[in-house]
């Protein structure tokens, strides 16, 4: 359940030839989270030495009560903006525009108190911190010509994560005829750490096998060697991820370049292509061992328990391992691996973006509209550190992003409308293309790895081809409003009219069912209904 509360206001005014615009506001948002049939080891102990029979119908309330906690997020935001003209142009006049801005928030998210206490399982995860940002900003259009505009930005934002940042930005629009356009812009940009990658933050989870370095002996084709705890060869030792309060912004350098058409007044059509380079990109520790970079060229850190007594490999026993003796290790096993938040590897996407405009009026039919955006992503290239560059356009990677959701190239929205009077009626067609199962860079370079690398399948791979991309996904919308006047109006929507299934995704973890809950949820869900009145004053 989610309670959301904003409040803001805004202010408008002239003062010394300034046109100016001041917003201020807060908003508060609580989740309560509740999770069933996690088991409370203690109670589960106490109920078997009461005589407690499992499978009888009250376990739940005796081992695995409810867990329950509220998550909340605050945000204060004040904004004052200024536009005045400094001189006349050939195309119109020269404006400035400037700024200052400030906005804190503050994430409050905690595990239960029985699963941080460690009595009950469940999910550890938690994150708790502040970010706040002073900003200052400025820009300027300037329309040189009736053909010709021009415009050029620049913005100061100051973290207390990190620093200060300097991004500009540079635009141009040059119409030759009042049918054609070209446009372009260049600009820079950044994403500052957040509380989960820099603040107060934590998150357990399952880590790969990863022979001791300390207790393992063997050689690089794991053969087993004297002086080894041949036990400790196989360990997967948990994985703690946690923040860096050292960490550097993601920066990005970006441009664009397109055309716009306008035939007649009823048709617009434009095609821009697209690139953004990302440098510093923020990732975990834990996926640069999964990009393939060496885990001891990696300073994470190792937490050992105490010693224990394992198997000992002398040359006596090397054949027979059953016969070794039994030693004290001399330093005690892993218990968990630290992976922290660092700044790695580098993106790179380009692509294009198509769009179509259209809108007739057809006499005693009314208004008649459509809109088609479609994307086409070229590549996707991800470089690890000091590594190898990977295309992941079309395929699954990179899998360690958002849950595994997958990287489709294509996507269009199209929009009908009709208009008549009172009317109106629209309805949205969404398209995400197919995609891949594989994801080169962690290794999965066909379908039968990435099926058998999340255990969907025992042995060789022999299942049905079909399974080996994730199929394209359309669905359509449908909403309905009839305005009795010019304050009351009625509304509804179908979404999903045709109740279409998501289709299968053999690779994804990202959500409950083998489905993916980015692009693929209104599937998951099915047709759903709404309706709504709205009535102002």
């Amino acid at each position: 359940m989610t309670d959301t509360y904003r409040g803001f206001v805004d202010f408008k005014g002239g003062l010394a030839g300034w046109d100016l615009d001041l917003t201020a506001g807060a908003m508060y948002a609580a989740v309560t989270s509740k999770t069933y049939g996690e088991i409370n080891f203690q109670n589960l102990q106490n109920a078997l030495n009461d005589g407690y029979i499992l499978g009888s119908s009250d376990g739940t309330a005796l081992f695995a009560p409810e867990e329950e906690i509220k998550d909340t997020n605050t945000l204060q935001d004040i904004d004052l903006r200024g536009t005045r003209p400094l001189t006349q142009l050939p195309g119109g006049p020269l404006s400035l525009g400037a700024g200052l801005g400030y906005y804190h928030s503050y994430l409050y998210s905690l595990a239960p108190e029985v699963v941080a206490s460690g009595a009950q399982f469940g999910s550890v995860a938690y994150a708790l911190g502040s970010q706040n940002n002073f900003a200052a900003y400025s820009e300027l259009f300037a329309p040189i010509t009736h053909n010709l505009e021009l415009d050029g930005a620049v913005r100061w934002d100051h973290y207390n994560t990190y620093g200060s940042s300097v991004t500009p930005k540079f635009g141009v629009k040059y119409a030759p005829l009042r049918q054609i356009a070209f446009r372009g812009t260049w600009g820079q940009g950044f994403r500052a750490p957040n509380p989960a990658e820099a603040g107060n933050a934590g998150s357990l989870f399952g880590g790969l096998e990863y022979p001791d370095p300390l207790l393992c002996k063997q050689t690089a084709s794991g053969q087993q060697l004297p002086g080894s705890f041949y036990q400790t060869c196989t360990e997967i030792p948990t994985g703690l991820q946690t923040t860096n309060p050292n960490l550097k912004p993601e920066r990005s350098t970006n441009y664009t370049g397109g055309i716009i058409v306008t035939p007649i007044e009823q048709i617009k059509f434009s095609i821009d292509y697209w690139d953004v380079k990302i440098k510093q990109d923020i990732v975990s520790q834990q996926e640069l061992v999964d990009l393939g970079v060496p885990a001891e060229s990696l300073s994470f850190q190792t937490v050992r328990g105490p010693q224990v007594v394992l198997p000992y490999i002398t040359a006596a026993c090397i054949n027979n391992l059953q016969s070794c003796p039994t030693k004290l290790t001399p330093v005690g096993l892993i218990a968990y691996q630290v992976f922290p938040y660092v700044n790695a590897t580098q993106t790179q996407v380009n692509g294009i973006d198509v769009g179509f405009e259209t809108h007739w009026n057809v006499g005693w039919v009314g208004r008649l509209s459509s809109t088609l955006n479609y994307s086409h992503l070229f590549h996707y290239y991800l470089t690890a550190p000091g590594g190898p560059t990977w295309d992941l356009a079309g395929t699954h990677g990179p899998s360690g992003v958002s849950g595994d959701t997958g990287n489709p190239q294509d996507r269009a929205v199209l929009t009908l409308g009709w208009n008549r009077g009172p009317w109106e009626v629209t309805t949205t067609i969404n398209y995400i293309g197919s995609f891949s199962l594989t994801d080169p860079s962690v290794g999965i370079d066909t379908c039968g790895e990435s099926i058998l690398s999340e255990d969907r399948w025992v042995g060789t791979y022999t299942g049905p081809s079909s399974f080996c991309k994730v199929d394209h996904f359309v669905d359509v919308d449908l909403y309905g409003e009839y305005a009795f006047s010019e304050h009351f109006r009625v509304h509804g929507s179908i979404l999903n009219l045709f109740d279409k299934p998501p289709p299968l995704d053999l690779q994804t973890y990202g959500s409950a069912g083998n489905y993916s809950n980015a692009f693929h949820d209104a599937g998951a869900i099915g047709r759903f209904f709404s309706v709504g009145l709205t009535y102002t004053l």
